[in-house]
């Protein structure tokens, strides 16, 4: 049986700018490596494109004001209280603010591990690779270590509902 490898190229949005540690090329150059390095690739996994996080899938653990504060920084709206709800490591480094598109881009990180774990849990695959998934540091309120929405703890709070 294959592996579902679950990938958006649009998370290369998820950048928090030049001079950043954490760069966006990681999640490509990883998909790169793969198919380079495994001739018969598609004999082991089976490439599938997730949707983004839907608000309500954010909501099962992020507040509501946490999420809104951060849709209006993503679209360049400057926040004087950015500090209530991240971190510095959270901003670009050259401009001090947080990323355009950046919020966009962790819905799809989030959708992309919610997906996997859809296929799993759900008997399709017996594993997937969840390309972007992991953003575990940030809290309800909060986000801190280069992660914005915990798309693990969503993905576990899904599960529960279940």
């Amino acid at each position: 049986m294959k592996t579902a490898l679950v990938y958006n190229p649009e998370i290369k949005k998820y950048s928090f700018g030049k001079g950043h540690p954490f760069t966006s090329e990681r999640f490509e150059n990883f998909l790169n490596f793969l198919k380079k390095n495994l001739p018969n690739f598609k004999d082991y996994f089976e490439e599938i494109l997730p949707e983004p996080a839907k608000e309500e899938d954010l909501k099962l653990f992020h507040a509501p004001e946490y999420i809104e504060a951060m849709k209006k920084a993503s679209r360049g709206i400057i926040l004087s209280n950015i500090f209530q709800y991240t971190t510095i490591d959270n901003l670009d480094p050259l401009t001090g603010y947080l990323p355009r598109g950046i919020e966009e881009a962790t819905r799809i990180a989030v959708g992309t591990s919610l997906t996997a774990t859809k296929l799993v849990f759900g008997g399709k695959f017996k594993k997937a690779i969840a390309i972007g998934g992991g953003l575990h540091h940030a809290k309800r309120d909060f986000g801190e270590g280069f992660c914005i929405y915990n798309d693990v703890v969503i993905c576990a709070k899904k599960l529960l509902q279940k």
